[in-house]
């Protein structure tokens, strides 16, 4: 979830595919999803993108 001064979707996603590129990822958890705090069900395609994008970072390494 978003939080004030915390990163975005879009900085998490970055971040993340950066540290992919730097150091190899054998393995990823998603943790902690709670719908009954995600009323608009905004997070789920917000990972599957995250993850998406993180999986073409790895496979084009």
């Amino acid at each position: 979830y978003v939080a004030p001064g915390g990163p975005t979707p879009e900085q998490l996603r970055d971040a993340t595919c950066a540290m992919a590129l730097a150091v190899p990822i054998v393995g990823i958890t998603v943790s902690a999803y709670d719908p009954a705090f995600d009323a608009q069900a905004d997070v789920p395609p917000l990972v599957g993108r995250l993850l998406n994008d993180l999986i073409a970072t790895i496979e084009g390494r």
